[in-house]
């Protein structure tokens, strides 16, 4: 998740530092529709108030969530509040910025291979996102018969996709 965002401020503020992005299951361009703006903000939010209160409390919220998401990437006894600290200082972040911290256009400078899991009923990109990479020869885009943790229900076909798009791209070591 975090390192799609991560990797997009990155990309913006130090273009030079990359070649070449590979983009996992959370694009650039998300949805602009009511239904994805509420269920975004309400998830987001809510982790950043289990961050706020942290503890036994915040771990119990975040174990609830997780379970009601189905999140299988590692036991839940292993996840905790604190897990939540990128919510909560992105939108310190934009609250202290008034949204100048995400407002800015995001332009893509490089080539792209975003890969994503079809069976999410929440998708993190917009169609004309995908769109967008289709029609670019240096990009590529692939969805997989996945949730949202595709790398933790097609590590194998992942690696192989994403290893195929390298090679194709340019030289695989970048």
């Amino acid at each position: 998740d975090w390192g799609c965002f991560l990797a997009r401020l990155l990309s913006q503020q130090d273009p030079e530092l990359i070649h070449r992005l590979v983009l996992v299951d959370i694009a650039w361009d998300a949805p602009r529709t009511p239904s994805f703006t509420v269920n975004f903000l309400s998830y987001q939010l809510y982790l950043v108030v289990v961050f706020l209160l942290g503890g036994p409390v915040g771990d119990f919220m975040m174990r609830a969530a997780l379970l009601l998401l189905r999140y299988r990437a590692r036991p839940l006894s292993e996840c905790h509040a604190e897990m939540c600290y990128l919510y909560y200082y992105m939108w310190r972040s934009i609250i202290r910025t008034r949204g100048k911290a995400l407002s800015a256009k995001c332009t893509r400078k490089h080539p792209v291979f975003f890969v994503y899991g079809e069976k999410k009923k929440i998708m993190f990109h917009s169609q004309k996102w995908l769109q967008d990479l289709a029609q670019d020869p240096m990009c590529g885009v692939k969805a997989m018969k996945s949730e949202h943790w595709v790398p933790v229900d097609e590590p194998a076909l992942l690696s192989q996709a994403t290893h195929e798009w390298l090679v194709r791209s340019g030289s695989g070591s970048q």
